[in-house]
């Protein structure tokens, strides 16, 4: 999501966008980190009330204003309006209790030059525990955010402690990932300096990109469902890799009857789930059958044809014991 400097919002990707329902849910913590009271932009329905949470008051960004006068009247002469949001200068600054504007500095909000604001991806990079190459841009970088919030709130929602999705995903990722573009710090194969696209995984805390969309590079939706492809191979390594040492050859060789709903009807583009899935549909992989069933475990798009109704249920059940 992209906001004005007031906090309106200013570009988010929507279903329709991503064609997805929804595609990933997006954190109600948004503009500068604060807990927002507004709609969703991206679903059709209405859910808030127009505001932001700024600790002792709330905040309107379609005014630019609070909604109540500061208790405290802080220095300076835009200090006398008790409304104004810091100073009436949101490009430099930030104020997370309601009370007195700072410096993004001064509240860490800067990136590592110590210099700029962060950017919202950056943000929930950090708060999901995950190291970005800064070769990789900043639609990589979105889809990164977008595939850890998906799979954070999936965690939350299946471990059913009361956690947010990035603490979820950090109690299961404990370790943090690290995401390079292509071999830089990549482990075993995925050194191989031949690969020209995709992802690749070497450990539970290391994931490679040389792309994430292969020939769409714009579609958010692909590079995605490739991010949360490669988490799906981190988290089996997480398993000490005993998901693919335990995965039945039954799923392999079914993984069109079990991945695949729609597949074969003959009009063009009337498998949207079918983009999820990354790889080779005629390879024999264990463990690129689990990604992309981690994949329809995230995403709950598993086959949907009553054909193939007993094939699905052994994947799902089989799909719980190594998840978590």
């Amino acid at each position: 999501m992209r906001y004005k400097p007031w906090g309106e919002v200013r570009y988010s990707w929507t279903n329709d966008t991503l064609n997805a329902n929804p595609a990933y849910a997006l954190t109600k913590y948004t503009f500068t980190g604060q807990y927002s009271h507004m709609d969703d932009p991206s679903t059709p329905t209405s859910e808030g009330f127009g505001l932001m949470h700024y600790g002792a008051r709330m905040y309107d960004p379609a005014l630019g204003r609070f909604t109540s006068a500061d208790t405290i009247v802080p220095g300076g002469v835009q200090g006398y309006d008790r409304y104004a949001y810091v100073n009436n200068s949101p490009v430099n600054y930030v104020d997370p209790s309601g009370h007195e504007p700072g410096n993004h500095c001064d509240r860490g909000y800067c990136d590592a030059s110590g210099k700029k604001p962060m950017t919202y991806a950056t943000q929930q990079l950090g708060l999901y525990g995950i190291t970005v190459d800064p070769k990789l841009g900043d639609k990589e970088r979105d889809a990164i955010v977008a595939a850890a919030i998906t799979v954070g709130n999936k965690f939350a929602s299946e471990r059913g402690l009361g956690e947010s999705a990035s603490q979820a995903f950090t109690t299961v990722f404990s370790g943090g990932i690290n995401i390079n573009y292509g071999i830089t710090n990549a482990l075993y194969g995925c050194q191989v300096a031949t690969f020209t696209g995709g992802g690749c995984t070497s450990s539970s805390t290391q994931i490679n990109f040389w792309s994430m969309a292969g020939s769409s590079s714009n579609d958010m939706r692909r590079m995605t469902g490739n991010v949360i492809h490669e988490f799906g191979h981190a988290l089996n390594y997480q398993y000490g890799e005993n998901p693919v040492k335990d995965m039945p050859w039954y799923l392999v060789e079914n993984r069109d009857k079990i991945l695949e709903p729609n597949s074969r009807a003959p009009i063009a583009n009337a498998c949207d789930e079918c983009e999820y899935y990354q790889y080779n549909r005629e390879a024999n992989s264990p463990s690129e059958t689990y990604g992309d069933m981690f994949v329809a475990w995230v995403y709950g798009t598993w086959n949907s044809s009553p054909d193939y109704a007993l094939d699905v249920s052994v994947a799902q059940d089989w799909m719980n014991k190594w998840t978590p």
